[in-house]
Order: structure tokens, then C-alpha cells, then sequence
């Protein structure tokens, strides 16, 4: 046998057996002998083949990308207030002019929302990348990869804290909870804001004879 390391003759050893059993087998260096060997096993508590190795108890896990993660897109959340009652109360019945300059209002504020809201997932992508970044420096192997962040923040947060939380168990879990807070928050908040901001529109419409027009 030869080794294609050194292309030369393999060296005695242990080697794996090339029976394909599960044991090692005595190798002298031209021939194979009868003696056989376990496998070794592995140390008590080190990582099986594949699996990333566990944090020491004095790690960190967080930093605060992935807390700038969670809170930037949340950010776009008061540009809904640039939708006033009043960018929605004009004459449908006025002339061109009014009707025009209406619509551009509307249009302008949801182009600058828009543009804001690009910008704030552009910085969350970069968030994501510099946590990353931190995680592999903290000896993190094979971090969940920040261009998940790409999709959505939510998809980045959930799945970094999986990986981290199996490696650093207990921790890594606060993030998901943190992130579920802040959107169930968020989500009443723009529940009540939509029923007050219809109903002011609705009221305003109604109180000025527009109703008929609208088809209310």
C-alpha cells in the first residue's frame, strides 16, 4: 500500500480496516496483520462531526448590531404618521387644480416613505453582516449568514438565534422574544392608528356633503 500523500510506501500504523469494519487494523508497512484496534472515541463532550462546538459559559452572544438589527426596521414605523388626515381631506368635487395638487401630495409622501424605508433595509442588511462578523469572532462556527437579512429581518434574527442557542444553550433566545415584543407592539399600534385615521378621513367627508361623491 502507498501513501498518496508521499507516493511512497505507507508507514506502519493503525489504520482504518479495509474491510470497511468499524475498527482499526494493524498496518506494518507492507502487509496487513491480524490485530484490530477500536475506534477511538470521542472526548466526553466534544462535538461530533459536523456539529459546531460549544461556546465557553463567558462568551457573549449579544452585541449591538443584532439589537440595531431588531430595532432599525421599526424605524419606518412613525413615517405612517406622515399620512395625516389631512394629505386625504380635499374636494373630490373641486377643479383640476385642487384634485392635482391633492394627488401629489399623497404621491409625495409615499415616495419619501418609500425611499426611507429602502434605506433603513440597506442599513439593517449591513447590521446583519457586522453581527455576523462578531459572531465568528466570538467562535461561533458557521453562523446563520447575514444575507438572510436580505428577505427580512425576521428571517436574520430567528435563525441566528437557533444557531446561537444551540451552541451557547441556555442563551441566545432573548433576541426572538424581544424582536416578537416589539412587532406585536408595533402591530396594535398600527391597528389603532389605520381605525383613527379612517375615521377621521370618513368624518371629514361626511361633515363637508362629500359623501355621495366618495359613494359613502
Amino acid at each position: 500500500m502507498t501513501d498518496a500523500r508521499t507516493s511512497g510506501p505507507t508507514p506502519p500504523g493503525w489504520l482504518p480496516d479495509p474491510t470497511g469494519a468499524e475498527r482499526l487494523r494493524w498496518w506494518n508497512g507492507h502487509d496487513w496483520t491480524d490485530h484490530y484496534a477500536p475506534l477511538p472515541q470521542a472526548a466526553p463532550g466534544a462535538p461530533l462531526p459536523g456539529e459546531r462546538p460549544r461556546l465557553p459559559e463567558t462568551t457573549p452572544v449579544y452585541n449591538v448590531y443584532i439589537w440595531l438589527v431588531i430595532a432599525v426596521p421599526f424605524l419606518a414605523f412613525p413615517l405612517l404618521f406622515l399620512f395625516s388626515p389631512g394629505v386625504f381631506e380635499f374636494n373630490p368635487l373641486g377643479s383640476r387644480s385642487e384634485i392635482a395638487h391633492a394627488t401629489a401630495s399623497i404621491l409625495g409622501v409615499s415616495l419619501a416613505v418609500g425611499a426611507i424605508s429602502w434605506v433603513l433595509w440597506a442599513v439593517t442588511v449591513l447590521f446583519a453582516f457586522l453581527d455576523w462578523r462578531e459572531l465568528k469572532r466570538s467562535g461561533v462556527e458557521r453562523p446563520f449568514h447575514w444575507a438572510w437579512a436580505f428577505l427580512s429581518s425576521l428571517a436574520y434574527v430567528i435563525g441566528r438565534s437557533v444557531i446561537v442557542h444551540k451552541v451557547a444553550r441556555p442563551r441566545g433566545l432573548a433576541t426572538i422574544w424581544w424582536l416578537i415584543g416589539v412587532t406585536a407592539v408595533s402591530l396594535i399600534i398600527s391597528i389603532v392608528w389605520s381605525i383613527g385615521l379612517t375615521s377621521s378621513i370618513v368624518q371629514y367627508y361626511y361633515n363637508n356633503g362629500y359623501t355621495g361623491a366618495l359613494g359613502i
